[in-house]
């Protein structure tokens, strides 16, 4: 019967490894470690040397040998909740027993076991310094000299900077190194949640992908391990174009995941907390009780396994809490006892306060210690007490009774420890309680809502949060006790004293209640991600609302009304009524629109109030065959002329407000034999007259004609028809008569409607554009559209690229790359014949570019040859269905976005006009918190505005509450 085996495929062909069913053989032979200094490690993780002290991991270990054995595997995914010791894990189980298995990994010169990489918030910048390190100050008896000097060479030819140019440097290297390599080698990526909490260096995010996935589709003979917290393993996996295997896998990947669940099993508890008290050699090393020289009590061990699991309770990790316990217990031994073989009993466990006890006095000591660090000088009880007070706010008790850590941002985290008395440098104090030295903190780096870098505070381990969170609700009671231990002498003062924690017992209750209730209309409010703005706006102000009065500064008031200016700047500054029609004007500082009552407006570009300064009949559609209308400005003419119904209306020689009643004429009457009257016909008013475009489908046709006044009538042109074989429709500009297209194998030209005829091709597509194959290729190649002053013509080209092709330089297109957050897919409208949208203006040397997503509107600028730069840090809200969008352009200045929605032909449209312009950011900026709140109601109308009893229950639990709208 043979044994089984597995291995990988190397140049040198398939390479035998020890299988994991025996590698418990090799843990008798030989091993040059000696035992660690002490048995326990506190909060530190283990390290290569206490390998010997780390146990009840064996199935662990054994089913992760397993996968990366496998000759499939390149990436393994290791996660587990913060404190199931992941990197204890690596250092002092895995990568040990994989070098057991004839794995090799790479050491450094002093420590003596494989190391780890520090993800960092650049870790392809990590992994090529580490890489490059090792090889230059070792040589490795595994790898032949010469490629191991190529791979150094390989690695420093890569630009630091350049975080894709360093990818292809580090898998050059990989690539020598595993040619070079006589056994697989083993790389291990630690604490990658990094690269989401640290606050991303430019391109670092996308770089690492972009690693992982090439090194799990090249032949490359090199296993990476990367260890991160569950909580961010979604968001890890998200970012993948590969799916990690699951057992239900039908087809298998390169890329394996395994969660490492936390030791909640009380015989595991108890197997490592006696684990250095073993009188039994293991292997070719002395049993540890001969080093440690100490053992429990009866039953002692069982009794902390149990306090240990009624404290961390079902969230919270063991490891750490049973860590520092433990380690507390030993150091308690005597003198005489160090030099003697002794016994750790009962009473010493609970002279120690137990587990609750021994947290506690931890807290203690890394608060004093972070204090000492800063200050240079110890702190009093009292001021020890009041910090303990401060990390007591970064617990939280949810439904259910279960107790987690929360966030909190700097400057908040730093008012409340000023509010509670506390002096001195406060920020550095945190600082050096969030260093890995002591562990209490943990830093966080994010972007606020205005794209500023700022940090959030959290707790170390979630297993301090049960202790601190015991400690917070028995603060009263301790000040209580201590309030009566001077009651005999200064009765009136305790009295008063009495009355005052009473009502700061009362005021804190007040505040906790209402922190929830802030807390979660902020999440709710964040949570939000549909197109509309309308909840988001009732939460955000329920919010402030909620966060108003005494505990304002410490509610989040300020932080809201933020929120709250920035939803402002991403919803329309106008939204029409149904409406009929809207153009720029050319001759005020406006917009002109025609409602569905035949009221002809201006709207204001500044104030955006609509006036009606004219009106005309309005055709019911029963009375016409197309509902289409149009409104602008043509030549020879001072008034707007109006189409709508299948009638031109026109004021010879009339200003606004229009006082008299318009010129009529049915423009069937002037329309060309030639012209016909059968498909579907639409006018546009564009460069300075009316446009008729018809199209037919049997064969497709499209007929052009131009109508001209000509100082008494309009008049129209010679009929010029354009045959259109091809699949892809044509995108016509809403503002000349050039159109767009693309042919058969995806060429872009472009011509005019007055000569269609005569084509000019602007360009081919690039490669990259066809990657995925030409239906994906065709999905984005239709985003076509024509920048707002007719300067040149802008296209999609994949999801990370947009192409500007002025007339001008057509052979020199501009590129502009998008973030990789903002490459998402095209939304089409739901009129088939529509594209996706886009539309493109010039400012100065600069291009603004907008595009639809399923999220919103994304606004970007550049100048090509560069990451586009976002205008708006989110998306801009249209609070319609993406697909209703039909048209979207930038009025002249590029400081106005114009958006029409539709929901059929047969539905009147509605404009919604953004304001981009500082002036406009500068005015939303400049609110108080009441012409805030007034703004976004108004906004919002009065239907909008008012609660529904669903969002009481749901938002508000059902209490009763006042409607955000209903003002102070």
């Amino acid at each position: 019967m043979h044994l089984p085996i597995f291995g990988c495929m190397t140049k040198r062909g398939f390479d035998v490894l020890v299988p994991p069913s025996e590698l418990h053989r090799l843990s008798d032979q030989p091993k040059s470690r000696d035992w660690p200094a002490e048995p326990y490690k506190g909060l530190n993780y283990f390290q290569y040397s206490d390998a010997p002290l780390f146990g009840e991991r064996d199935a662990d270990i054994q089913n992760c040998c397993a996968l990366i054995g496998l000759a499939t595997n390149k990436v393994l995914l290791l996660h587990g909740r913060s404190g199931t010791g992941k990197s204890s894990f690596l250092r002092a189980g895995l990568l040990p027993t994989l070098e057991l298995a004839r794995f090799s990994s790479f050491r450094g010169n002093v420590h003596k076991g494989p190391l780890l990489i520090r993800c960092t918030a650049d870790p392809v910048g990590q992994i090529h310094t580490w890489l490059l390190e090792r090889l230059q100050e070792n040589t490795y008896e595994f790898i032949d000299k010469e490629k191991q000097v190529a791979a150094v060479e390989a690695l420093q030819r890569g630009d630091y900077l350049q975080k894709r140019e360093l990818v292809s440097s580090i898998l050059e290297a990989c690539s020598l190194l595993s040619r070079a390599s006589m056994r697989p080698l083993v790389i291990a990526l630690d604490q990658a949640e990094e690269i989401f909490t640290l606050g991303v260096v430019p391109d670092a995010l996308a770089a690492l992908f972009n690693l992982i996935e090439e090194l799990c589709i090249r032949s490359i003979d090199i296993k990476l391990i990367v260890a991160i917290r569950t909580e961010y393993y979604g968001q890890f996996c998200d970012q993948l174009r590969i799916d990690p295997n699951l057992s239900v896998s039908a087809r298998r990947t390169s890329l394996d995941q395994y969660m490492l669940h936390g030791l909640k099993d009380k015989e595991q508890l108890v197997s490592t907390i006696v684990r250095p008290t073993i009188d039994v050699q293991i292997g070719a090393m002395i049993a540890p009780r001969e080093v440690y020289r100490f053992f429990y009590s009866k039953r002692l061990p069982e009794i902390i396994a149990d306090d240990l699991l009624a404290h961390c309770g079902t969230e919270a990790s063991v490891l750490p809490v049973l860590q520092i316990v433990c380690r507390d217990l030993y150091r308690s031994k005597t003198e005489d006892q160090v030099t003697h073989l002794s016994e750790i009993t009962h009473e010493q466990y609970a002279a120690l306060g137990k587990v609750n006890g021994r947290v506690n006095a931890f807290v203690e000591k890394s608060i004093a210690d972070a204090i000492v660090q800063v200050e240079g000088s110890p702190p009093s009880r009292q001021e020890v007490e009041r910090w303990q007070e401060l990390l007591s706010d970064l617990v939280g008790r949810q439904e259910g009774g279960v107790v987690t850590t929360l966030l909190i941002d700097e400057e908040s985290f730093i008012l409340d420890a000023e509010a509670k008395g506390i002096k001195g440098s406060i920020r550095l104090v945190l600082e050096q309680m969030a260093d890995q030295s002591n562990g209490l903190l943990r830093i966080s780096r994010h972007l606020d809502v205005e794209g500023t870098p700022s940090r959030q505070f959290s707790l170390g381990h979630d297993s301090l949060a049960p202790s601190l969170f015991a400690w917070g609700e028995n603060r009263y009671d301790v000040l209580q006790v201590r309030k009566a231990s001077r009651r005999l002498k200064v009765w009136l003062v305790l009295s008063l004293a009495v009355i005052v924690a009473a009502v700061a017992a009362l005021s804190y209750q007040t505040y906790a209640i209402r922190l929830r209730n802030v807390r979660l209309l902020e999440v709710r409010a964040e949570a939000d991600t549909s197109v509309g703005y309308r909840s988001r706006i009732l939460l955000t102000l329920a919010a402030i609302d909620a966060g108003q009065g005494v505990f304002s500064r410490y509610l989040s008031a300020e932080a809201n009304l933020v929120r709250l200016k920035s939803l402002i700047e991403r919803i329309p500054a106008y939204v029409s009524e149904p409406n009929l029609a809207l153009a720029e004007s050319r001759l005020h500082n406006s917009f002109v629109g025609l409602n569905t009552r035949g009221q002809i407006q201006l709207i204001d570009r500044a104030s955006y109030v609509s006036t009606a300064v004219g009106t005309i009949t309005v055709r019911s559609t029963s009375e016409v065959t197309s509902p289409q209308a149009a409104i602008g400005y043509v030549d020879g003419l001072n008034a707007p002329v109006v189409y709508q119904g299948g009638v031109l209306s026109w004021w010879p020689n009339e200003r606004l407000p229009l006082q008299s009643p318009p010129d009529e004429i049915n423009i069937a009457k002037i329309f060309p034999s030639a012209f016909g009257d059968q498909g579907f016909t639409w006018v546009e008013v564009a460069k300075g007259h009316l446009r008729l475009t018809q199209v037919t489908f049997a064969p497709r046709t499209y007929k052009f004609v131009e109508l001209k006044f000509d100082g008494a009538n309009f008049r129209a042109g010679d009929v010029i028809p354009m045959a259109w074989p091809g699949a892809i429709w044509p995108t016509f500009s809403n503002s000349s008569d050039r159109f767009a297209y693309f042919n058969a194998n995806l060429e872009l030209f472009h011509s005019s409607r007055l000569r269609p005829g005569t084509t000019t091709k602007v360009g081919a597509p690039p490669e990259n554009s066809l990657k995925g194959g030409a239906q994906s290729a065709e999905q984005f190649f239709q985003s076509l559209g024509f920048s707002s002053l007719e300067e040149a013509i802008v296209s999609r080209r994949s999801r990370a690229e947009i192409f500007i092709y002025p007339f001008a330089s057509p052979d020199a297109p501009i590129k502009l790359e998008l973030y990789e957050a903002k490459q998402d897919r095209p939304v089409r409208p739901r009129f088939g014949s529509s594209r996706p949208l886009i539309a493109a203006v010039r400012l100065g040397n600069v291009w603004r570019v907008a595009w639809m997503s399923e999220e919103g509107i994304n606004v970007v600028e550049g100048a090509g040859g560069r990451i586009a730069k976002l205008v708006k840090p989110q998306e801009l809200l249209p609070a319609v269905p993406a697909d209703s969008i039909v048209r979207l352009e930038f009025a002249a200045d590029g400081n106005r976005l114009v958006a029409v929605s539709q929901s059929s032909f047969q539905d009147p449209l509605i404009f919604k006009i953004w304001d981009l312009s500082d002036a406009w950011r500068a005015k939303v900026d400049g609110m108080n918190k009441s012409e805030a709140q007034t703004y976004a109601c108004n906004r919002l109308g009065k239907r909008d505005a008012n609660l529904t009893a669903l969002e009481i229950n749901s938002w508000f639990e059902g209490r009763r509450v006042r409607p955000p709208c209903e003002g102070d």
